[in-house]
């Protein structure tokens, strides 16, 4: 009786299945490049538009234009018109634009992107040379509860109502009930160690292997 090879790949380490879903996602992001974007034009899935549609509607709007609009609000215009959040994301999209031809930001490039019309400037990020680091000032939603690594007027791009943002210390988010086990997890849990160090060397050689 021939012995049957086994498809099980060498090694295999005992990983709780969260700890496998966290993983995995992270090799994923490694490999992973974001969407194409200009500021105005779309081409398929691949390349979408930083300035959305201005609709008569708030519900409908996009988030970015809907965030504009509210930015600017905070900071003191009575009425945000169109083309004041048009030149406002304008601005925003030019910025990165230099960012991306300067050099010295490998986590984003640009280039000309085929569009319905004539080629148009796009923006990349590139999530391997982005890094993840505890964030150095927190703050929560008073409305919602979510946590965001930094605030813009007090203001945060996430939901359809106006957010309201204000610093809480990492302190007061190890005590919180609906945090604070996450995160005693996230720095303390052996099983979260034990996939760090299982990793390790499988994420250099995609490192290595996507340069």
């Amino acid at each position: 009786m021939e012995k049957q090879e086994s498809k099980r790949r060498f090694p295999a380490f005992p990983q709780p299945r969260r700890l496998r879903t966290i993983t995995t996602y992270g090799i994923r992001i490694l490999r992973a490049r974001s969407k194409w974007m200009s500021l105005r034009h779309r081409w398929g899935h691949n390349l979408l538009p930083l300035l959305g549609r201005f609709r008569t509607s708030p519900d409908l709007e996009s988030r970015r234009n809907r965030f504009a609009g509210l930015l600017l609000g905070r900071l003191g215009v009575g009425s945000a018109t169109e083309e004041m959040r048009e030149r406002l994301l304008s601005d925003v999209f030019d910025q990165l634009v230099g960012l991306a031809v300067s050099g010295k930001h490998p986590w984003i490039r640009c280039k000309e992107h085929q569009t319905n019309e004539a080629p148009q400037i796009a923006i990349q990020l590139v999530f391997p040379f982005l890094k993840v680091r505890r964030p150095l000032e927190v703050y929560r939603c008073s409305i919602t509860g979510t946590l965001w690594p930094r605030s813009i007027a007090g203001l945060s791009p996430d939901g359809k109502a106006e957010s309201r943002l204000d610093a809480v210390s990492h302190a007061e988010l190890d005590r919180d009930p609906r945090f604070g086990r996450m995160r005693s997890e996230l720095s303390n849990a052996p099983a979260f160690q034990i996939g760090i160090w299982a990793d390790e060397w499988s994420a250099r050689r995609i490192l290595y292997q996507w340069k």
